[in-house]
C-alpha cells in the first residue's frame, strides 16, 4: 500500500524543503499562522480559500491540489457521519 500523499503533507514538505517556518509561509500566503498549524496537524479542514492561497504561496497552478482537496472533502465528510458527529 502507497502513502497517502495529502495537502498537509505537501505543505509540510515544501516549508521543509524551503526552510521556510509557519510564521514565514502565513506572511507569504495571507493565511493566518494558527490556522496554517492547524492544517500541516490535520485538526482544521481546508477551506476553498485556503487552498487557492496555498496553492499560489507555494508556486502551484491554481488546480494543482484540486483532486486531492474533493477527495480529502468527501473522506473527511465520510467519517464525519461515520463517527455520528454530522448534524442535519
Amino acid at each position: 500500500m502507497e502513502p497517502v500523499t495529502t495537502i498537509s503533507n505537501c505543505m509540510e514538505n515544501h516549508l521543509k524543503m524551503n526552510g521556510i517556518s509557519i510564521s514565514q509561509f502565513a506572511q507569504i500566503s495571507g493565511i493566518n499562522s494558527g490556522s496554517l498549524s492547524r492544517i500541516i496537524k490535520g485538526t482544521k479542514p481546508i477551506s476553498f480559500r485556503e487552498l487557492y492561497l496555498i496553492t499560489a504561496a507555494m508556486g502551484l497552478p491554481e488546480d494543482h491540489f484540486f483532486n486531492n482537496y474533493v477527495e480529502e472533502c468527501f473522506t473527511t465528510f465520510s467519517l464525519s457521519i461515520g463517527a455520528g458527529s454530522a448534524q442535519f
